[in-house]
């Protein structure tokens, strides 16, 4: 598993996930492609989501090469969801691009993974 942050990252861990904490949604993530599309904003008229092409260059957090196949621990809990989706796609695409398989684990909507797993135990994994 990979997480933004620490708390999410600890709260998987007991349900025997080896995790990596990024420490932000940048590192987590990475930069999108310069020139990447960006789709319109489906709620915020005249914004714009950030692209979900990833920027191979850009740098992001350490990922041992070992860990090939990866689940991106997502926090439902933020202002901007759809901006969040967008991002972590990106996430998948780049880790897929790097010949990882990749996934997204969402919380219930509201919710960051430690609330989902002090709300349900063991039922949330």
């Amino acid at each position: 598993g990979v997480g933004e942050g620490i708390e999410t990252c600890l709260s998987c861990a007991p349900f025997g996930l080896s995790c990596w904490c990024a420490g932000s949604l940048g590192n987590l993530v990475g930069s999108g492609k310069p020139d990447g599309v960006c789709e319109p904003h489906p709620v915020r008229t005249g914004h714009l989501l950030p692209s979900r092409q990833p920027d191979m260059a850009s740098a992001r957090a350490f990922l041992p090469f070992e860990a090939r196949s990866m689940i991106v621990l997502a926090d439902s809990d933020t202002k901007d969801l759809e901006a969040l989706k967008a991002q972590l796609e990106r996430a998948v695409r780049r880790l897929r691009f790097e010949e990882r398989s990749a996934q997204i684990l969402w919380p219930p909507l509201g919710m960051d993974m430690n609330d989902w797993i002090l709300a349900n135990g063991r039922d949330a994994a």
